[in-house]
């Protein structure tokens, strides 16, 4: 826990959001962005970018340096953003082994063979913000790449469903943050933008969150 603690101190995500953004995304704390009505602004804190307290983690772990393998994307924005990540890790004694594969082969290497600790990827919106922790945190999820069961995730998970109200519904949802974060069994850094560009040219277009665009209602503008 302690080094899984250090892994998310050793972070500027201000820094990190400037360099792979242009500052145009917003750096992530927690699962949802600030404009979206899950969002707890309390649990903003509980990862900050302090890479003396990520030194004193590793030490009191039992070891000032530590390694593990890992996975990444092998397009020319995800080999510069892992750059940019290995650079605070190390400052802190964190050296990982990261290789680069394609989506296919480092979504089979991390999921499915489990050959490496970690995977750094990023993980589309959906419709209803219940579905991204159950797709990473849910025990029987193939996308938990640990496939274990983090202490007190599954009822969290179940009662992020069940609220009647969008308050009891944002209530649950942050336990479930709030457990994912203090059990650091994840790595949040930012959250990207998305540019559409629209041609006066075609009409009915929607944007989703679904994380691809739809086409179903488009068509030629009368």
């Amino acid at each position: 826990l302690r080094v899984r603690q250090a892994i998310n101190l050793a972070i500027d995500r201000e820094v990190y959001t400037k360099v792979t953004t242009a500052g145009l995304g917003q750096p992530a704390t927690t699962l949802f962005p600030k404009e979206y009505w899950a969002h707890d602004p309390a649990l903003a804190k509980i990862i900050t970018h302090d890479p003396d307290k990520a030194k004193a983690l590793l030490k009191e772990a039992g070891s000032p340096t530590v390694t593990f393998t890992g996975v990444a994307f092998s397009d020319q924005a995800s080999v510069q953003h892992q750059e940019v990540l290995l650079a605070m890790w190390r400052r802190v004694g964190i050296n990982p082994k990261i290789q680069n594969a394609s989506v296919p082969e480092a979504s089979q290497t991390f999921f499915f063979n489990r050959k490496v600790d970690c995977m750094l990827a990023a993980i589309t919106a959906r419709p209803d913000p219940s579905m991204v922790p159950y797709t990473i945190f849910g025990k029987d999820s193939p996308y938990n790449g640990g496939h274990q069961e983090i202490p007190g995730m599954e009822a969290a998970l179940a009662a992020s469903r069940a609220g009647a109200t969008q308050g009891e519904r944002r209530a649950a949802l942050s336990k479930v943050q709030r457990i994912a974060l203090e059990q650091a069994v994840f790595v949040p850094l930012v959250f990207d933008v998305g540019i559409v560009a629209l041609s006066n040219k075609y009409s009915g277009f929607r944007p989703n969150l679904l994380g691809r665009p739809r086409f179903e209602e488009v068509a030629a503008a009368g």
